[in-house]
């Protein structure tokens, strides 16, 4: 379902008012999650690696952090050599 630019400029406007804020039911978080986790994986590892190399330090060890213990030294080999380090250094803090 496509939106256009109308659509989208609306539905901003509608949004940036409090009034217009509904509550989310009670499973919206973890459905919300679910999704997310359902498109990390199918990241390629090119994704990955473009991703992971856009981020900051911080937010790189945060996304590595949200994946499977069994991928994440895998995701670390993605990272620049010269950020490896300190993405690491903050993974183990963040763990």
């Amino acid at each position: 379902m496509g939106f256009t630019e109308d659509d989208i400029h609306r539905l901003s406007k509608l949004g940036s008012n409090p009034q217009n804020w509904e509550p989310a039911d009670p499973d919206a978080r973890d459905r919300g999650h679910r999704i997310a986790q359902a498109i990390a994986d199918s990241y390629t590892d090119e994704d990955w690696k473009f991703l992971l190399n856009t981020l900051s330090p911080s937010q790189a060890a945060h996304q590595i952090s949200h994946r499977p213990p069994e991928d994440r030294e895998r995701l670390l080999r993605f990272i620049e050599s010269e950020r490896r380090a300190e993405v690491q250094s903050l993974l183990i803090v963040a763990a």
